[in-house]
């Protein structure tokens, strides 16, 4: 019996291929040629399909190994640059390299930091040192504010102790000698030497009057009430103290004593400063004549240079003076006034009634270029002398 499966032949009878095991009944062999046949194809199938999935494996395996390799590429030379640059600097892994590289940023931090709490230290010392300052910079304002004021009254004007001098009547006194001497200082006036003392008392005769020998002024107490007989006196020591000599050559022309009238007057602003004095006199000795208002029309054709009483000689300068203050001002008038007498031959000007004139226009010349000038002139020119 041949079998219907390999074809080999088999004894009658036998159910099964000796060969390959399959069934030799017709049914059954029919049945087992189907199934090899199916079992053929489908392993034809698998083989045609497990081909594919391997060539798409190497395929995808392929395009994985190109891209690593590209990414190798632009990767690799970095990193090859890199473990180039840690071996030349002696670093042998990354991580060697983030260690050093974080010690370093330590380092580079810690004199910042050292010198931040400095800074905060020098800060905290500079506050307090500013806040010890200040209250030593207030103690020592008031200190010099203290200085001054005592230096400032030292410098213009001692006292000499009397029953007269009150303290009401010596602050007055200091006061008014005070403002007059920063009004001097302003025009110019720079004491040179020791202030002067002044002597309140009562006097036998209502008078006052400076002597340079003691550099001492003595003032009635009647008068020393009045703000015009201490700076008149007062002016006689500036006066002096300019010119050594000026009280031994005499006033003969009356010059020292207008300059002694004009200034106080200049200062008050008043051109009869001191007709509250004339009143007080002609109440202690009765109706007599005196007349020192500066604003008057005088001539100096009315002094006779070694002759005239030098109040009146004194009282022509002083208009002419004041008729020059009218002309070109207070501060240009007083400033000339001051230098001219600083300047003066004072042999010359204390017997020529045209000596200090001249000087008056030199100064102008020096002080303002000769702007004045024609005032100065005219004004002498008006009054009798003519430059």
């Amino acid at each position: 019996m041949l079998c219907g499966v390999c074809g080999s032949e088999s004894p009658n009878g036998k159910k099964f291929c000796g060969e390959c095991g399959a069934s030799l009944q017709k049914d059954d062999a029919l049945t087992s040629v189907v199934q090899r046949e199916a079992e053929r194809i489908l392993a034809s199938k698998l083989k045609d399909q497990k081909l594919v999935e391997v060539e798409i494996t190497q395929g995808i395996v392929a395009r994985l190994s190109d891209w690593a390799k590209l990414f190798g590429f632009f990767v690799g030379i970095p990193l090859a640059l890199l473990t180039l640059v840690l071996g030349a600097l002696g670093l042998r892994t990354y991580s060697d390299f983030v260690t050093q590289v974080k010690a370093a940023r330590e380092e580079a931090l810690r004199p910042l930091q050292d010198t931040k709490k400095e800074a905060d230290r020098i800060a905290r010392a500079y506050k307090d040192l500013s806040a010890q300052l200040e209250s030593t910079g207030a103690l020592a304002a008031k200190v010099d504010t203290l200085s001054q004021k005592v230096a400032k009254i030292e410098e213009v004007v001692n006292f000499k102790p009397s029953a007269s001098l009150t303290p009401s009547l010596r602050k007055n006194i200091e006061d008014v000698f005070r403002n007059y001497y920063d009004y001097l200082k302003s025009v110019g006036f720079v004491l040179a030497g020791p202030p002067p003392t002044v002597s309140v008392s009562r006097l036998q005769d209502l008078n006052s009057y400076y002597q340079p020998s003691e550099n001492q002024i003595v003032i009635d107490e009647e008068l020393a009430k009045l703000p015009y007989p201490g700076l008149r006196e007062y002016t006689h020591y500036i006066l002096f103290s300019l010119k050594k000599d000026a009280f031994n050559l005499g006033d003969k022309t009356g010059l020292e004593s207008g300059l002694a009238d004009y200034f106080p007057s200049s200062f008050s602003g008043q051109s009869d400063f001191g007709k509250d004095v004339w009143a007080l006199y002609r109440k202690r000795y009765g109706d007599i004549k005196i007349e020192r208002n500066l604003e008057n029309q005088r001539r100096f054709s009315e002094i006779k240079v070694g002759q005239t009483e030098e109040h009146e000689a004194g009282n022509v300068w002083g208009g002419a003076f004041w008729q020059i203050r009218q002309a070109i001002g207070k501060p240009a008038t007083d400033a000339l006034l001051l230098q001219g007498w600083n300047n003066c031959d004072l042999k010359t000007s204390l017997s020529d009634l045209l000596a200090f004139p001249r000087e008056l226009l030199k100064q102008d010349d020096r002080l303002n270029r000769g702007k004045y000038s024609p005032q100065i002139k005219e004004v002498f020119r008006v009054r009798g002398l003519v430059l």
